[in-house]
């Protein structure tokens, strides 16, 4: 439930001793954001955000990572990322450039990537995979992720039959 996801996360920054969280989000999770950041409140974590808004689409570009730079102060020593996809992109490559450790809080279940160790990113207009950095905790509260859009859960279905079709191409092609 989410209150079993808000009532760990606090404890866990807590126990990890970190003195400023960096929370990045969108319009999309704002809900959600909402809830964790007055959760973080009242255990008296310090944290800034970034916030971005519902329109125009989120696009995991050199402008959002320029957005996240521009807030990354020197006493953030953890990133906080809330929702999937295009976030968790963006917050996995930040920390990894940084040297920062990242969590997550997964709000839908629209990919398979949580903890991957890549992000695929837009470099002049071209989707490009980087090296990135695995996350330190995923948090996904049940009763968020199964509310989420239905759209969204099509989504990571088919990216997770992607996975397969892929797999059976890489085959085929070392046969060939």
């Amino acid at each position: 439930t989410t209150s079993g996801v808000l009532a760990a996360a606090p404890e866990f920054f807590l126990k990890k001793n970190y003195r400023k969280l960096l929370v990045i989000a969108d319009a999309n999770t704002a809900a959600f954001r909402g809830v964790l950041v007055d959760a973080l409140r009242q255990a008296g974590l310090s944290f800034s955000e970034v916030l971005f808004p519902a329109k125009p689409q989120l696009v995991p570009d050199e402008r959002a990572l320029g957005l996240i730079a521009m807030s990354l102060d020197k006493e953030v020593d953890c990133i906080v990322a809330v929702g999937s996809g295009t976030i968790n992109d963006l917050a996995r490559y930040t920390a990894y450039i940084s040297s920062l450790p990242y969590v997550i809080f997964a709000t839908a279940a629209s990919m398979d990537g949580y903890t991957s160790s890549v992000s695929p990113l837009i470099k002049n207009k071209k989707k490009i995979t980087f090296e990135a950095l695995t996350p330190q905790a995923v948090f996904a509260d049940i009763d968020t992720v199964k509310n989420a859009p239905l759209k969204l859960l099509r989504a990571g279905i088919g990216d997770v039959i992607g996975k397969y079709c892929a797999l059976a191409d890489w085959q085929l092609s070392s046969l060939v």
